[in-house]
């Protein structure tokens, strides 16, 4: 082995005769340090000039010799076997009941779900009046035709079939005498908007046409007035980053209905905006659907509308 070295400023040499046994299980440590000074020599010539052929060999040494490099992690795998062979035990975890939700409404009335179950296959009342049903449930009573559920206020308990709400527009009683066909929409009946043009200034009011053509074959109930204002005529109203403009009137009242002969159509006109309207005052583009879940019906086509400044 040869030593070569500067001392005293002037080239220095040595040489030295080494007996290296085949193996020896001591230090071990030594090929780790010299394989970690090898990746920094390599790591400080690749800022001088970037070589793939510096990156492998990096990657070589440092996964020869299990070593954390710029290019190299760890992955830990650890393989264990929590369950045996057998099927794993099913463990039942008591938690804590959150804040502001009932215990018995949430987890007491088992024999109450099992019952609705049964009378969702085979109902005990006649008709189509489900009002007798929901008032069998536990912790729900009936003040009025109108059910309460834990001593909440009717108008706090909201009944939908199909996702509209069904309270009678005369009765004002929730599920009383309900007409499914008014809450599903009617195959063959279909609702198209249009408006007089495409873009209208900020501040114009926008007058839609409804369409209602009914091809069902049978007479159908179809609305005989719609209204923004009067809560019977919901719209989605989308600008083009999606976000939708907001109703103008919360309350949802019911539309005078009119019997609609088959094969017939009716045209009905209703503002967009305006007083107590939709409100398209910023500059853009609209996409407007009127929304018939409400009426019975499907929605309509969408209408894309400019409004310029």
């Amino acid at each position: 082995m040869t030593l070569r070295a500067r001392l005293g400023g002037k080239p220095y040499e040595q040489r030295y005769t080494v007996q290296l046994p085949a193996r020896q299980d001591e230090g071990g440590a030594i090929g780790t340090l010299w394989a970690r000074a090898h990746i920094e020599d390599l790591s400080d010539r690749l800022i001088v000039s970037s070589q793939p052929a510096l990156v492998e060999e990096i990657t070589r040494v440092a996964l020869a010799h299990r070593l954390v490099s710029k290019y190299t992690s760890f992955v830990a795998v650890e393989e264990q076997v929590d369950t045996g062979p057998g099927k794993p035990a099913l463990v039942e975890v008591p938690v804590c009941t959150p804040p502001g939700v009932s215990y018995d409404m949430t987890y007491g009335a088992p024999a109450g779900i099992e019952m609705m179950e049964r009378i969702s296959v085979a109902p005990p009342i006649f008709g189509r009046d489900y009002q007798d049903a929901l008032t069998m449930a536990p912790g729900a009573s009936d003040v009025d035709g109108n059910p309460t559920i834990h001593g909440s206020r009717d108008t706090d308990v909201v009944t939908l079939v199909d996702g509209v709400s069904t309270p009678d527009p005369v009765a004002g009683k929730r599920g009383a005498k309900l007409n499914i066909e008014s809450a599903t929409p009617i195959p063959g009946v279909t609702i198209r908007i249009a408006a007089r043009r495409s873009t209208y200034r900020a501040g114009d009011v926008i007058e839609l046409s409804v369409t209602i053509e009914n091809q069902s074959g049978k007479a159908v109930q179809v609305p005989a007035g719609l209204s923004v204002a009067e809560g019977n005529a919901r719209f989605r109203v989308l600008d083009l980053r999606g976000i939708a403009a907001a109703d103008p009137v919360a309350q949802r009242n019911p539309a005078r209905m009119m019997t609609l002969p088959p094969g017939s159509r009716a045209t009905l006109n209703v503002l967009l905006n305006g007083s107590r309207g939709y409100r398209l005052v910023r500059p853009g583009e609209y996409r407007v659907t009127l929304l018939g879940a409400g009426l019975g019906l499907g929605d309509s086509n969408t209408l894309t509308l400019r409004i310029r400044p």
